[in-house]
């Protein structure tokens, strides 16, 4: 028996996908204004092809602890992240960096 998130008892595979498609959809969202903008610079353009070698890196690695952690283990380090991106964002909102 899991417990249900939004009534809804997901496993870690479902909530995986449904996290990937809500970021990208968010990093979309966001990088569309923004190149109307003109803040997609060639240098921050340049910095992001740079970094693509450690969000490759970083990918592998979490793929390979995704299939060794338990359900409950999941649910922990998802709720973790979401805590800490959401203090990030509020920090960010009231200008603390």
């Amino acid at each position: 028996r899991c417990r249900a998130v939004y009534r809804r008892c997901w496993t870690k595979e479902v909530t995986k996908a449904a996290l990937l498609l809500t970021f990208v959809f968010t990093v979309t969202g966001r990088a569309v204004p923004y190149a109307f903008l003109g803040w997609l610079t060639p240098e921050r353009l340049i910095l992001g092809a740079a970094l693509c070698p450690v969000v490759v890196v970083g990918s592998l690695l979490g793929e390979r602890v995704f299939h060794r952690v338990s359900q409950e283990g999941f649910r922990g380090v998802v709720a973790a992240m979401l805590a800490v991106l959401g203090v990030y964002q509020i920090g960010k909102a009231l200008g603390a960096w």
